[in-house]
């Protein structure tokens, strides 16, 4: 069971279900649908209790979860849009170089007109552009993994990344001795300075063969640009 904590969330906060299931990598996504059950959604409509929006969810192991408290979708603001009321995510589905969320929208609260106020909905965004770490302003900042164990030669690492504008640069360390792989650092790296969801990352002399069974951590140095996504391709 997946219930609100009444210490974090304010007014009568209800999770009504989690759908919109999706693996990314060693992630499982979902969508947590979020009721406030004692905001009203119309001035004019009488009983148009309830607001709602969607949250993402992940989780590792299916069993332990971690919802972001933020908005990740919210109803419209125009009280006379069909979707004013509520926002739910109800499905995922890649296609091509885009993610398609499929939405449940209802103009007034969920407790009004529901045979014909609540429509469906879709929204389109990147492919995996769920949530970025991003650098802002004339200083750089560093991001480093968690110990990462390649278990097959490793022949492209991609990023998914926008660094229109800045600047992005990898460099590479043994998990152990914490020592930068030799070719692997950030002088010999190509700086990224694009936008796109599989940029290929180019190291001046290095090679990622060497990396076949090792534990590294990856470090991503950021100037104006954002992250999303990484992954090793043959």
């Amino acid at each position: 069971m997946l219930t609100p904590n009444d210490k974090l969330d304010e007014g009568q906060t209800q999770f009504y279900s989690m759908d919109g299931y999706l693996s990314r990598g060693g992630l499982r996504i979902g969508m947590a649908k979020i009721l406030r059950d004692d905001l009203h959604a119309s001035d004019t409509e009488p009983g148009s209790y309830g607001r709602s929006h969607t949250c993402l969810a992940w989780s590792r192991d299916g069993r332990n979860w971690v919802r972001d408290r933020g908005k990740f979708f919210e109803p419209d603001d125009n009280p006379k849009s069909w979707d004013h009321a509520h926002a739910w995510i109800d499905e995922q589905l890649i296609v091509g170089d885009e993610v398609y969320l499929y939405y449940s929208g209802y103009k007034q609260g969920h407790k009004v007109n529901r045979f014909e106020e609540r429509q469906i909905g879709l929204v389109k965004m990147p492919l995996d552009r769920y949530v970025a770490r991003r650098s802002e302003g004339s200083k750089a900042g560093v991001i480093k993994t968690v110990p990462i164990k390649l278990g097959q030669p490793a022949g492209i690492l991609k990023v998914n990344a926008d660094a229109t504008g800045g600047q992005l640069r990898l460099q590479i360390r043994d998990a152990v001795s914490g020592k930068v792989i030799k070719g692997l650092s950030f002088d010999k790296c190509v700086p990224i300075t694009s936008n796109g969801l599989r940029q290929p990352v180019q190291w001046r002399g290095g090679d990622l063969s060497a990396l076949t069974g090792k534990e590294v951590r990856i470090e991503f140095e950021m100037n104006n640009a954002s992250l999303f996504a990484f992954e090793f391709v043959q």
